[in-house]
């Protein structure tokens, strides 16, 4: 069965276009779930479990896509640059409740070469 027919065409182009990895996917969601769609550095990177320097990279990888912006306070505000990618990580988020293995299988589906 293709990514698609589980998962929302939304969701795949999110994960194809913004997501590499499981820290940029774990630090997107920790972003948008949080109450004013702002975390600390050090706070991400705690939850999810890598150094602050990780974290700081993840960060600034996903500003330079305009997914987040870092002050320089090292706090990572949500900026997601279009409602469609906005809702696309709603979905994202709310399939990753309801079926992480799902998401997480998409993930490494997308990261493997074609052949």
């Amino acid at each position: 069965m293709s990514l698609s027919t589980r998962l929302p065409l939304s969701v795949v182009g999110f994960l194809r276009t913004y997501v590499d990895s499981l820290e940029k996917l774990m630090l997107m969601l920790l972003v948008h779930r949080a109450p004013s769609g702002t975390v600390s550095v050090a706070v991400a990177a705690r939850l999810i479990d890598v150094s602050i320097n990780q974290t700081r990279r993840i960060a600034a990888e996903l500003a330079d896509r305009g997914l987040v912006r870092v002050s320089r306070a090292d706090q990572v505000e949500l900026t997601v640059p279009s409602i469609e990618d906005r809702l696309a990580l709603a979905d994202l988020s709310a399939w990753y409740i309801q079926d992480r293995a799902l998401v997480l299988d998409a993930l490494m589906a997308l990261r493997r070469p074609a052949s």
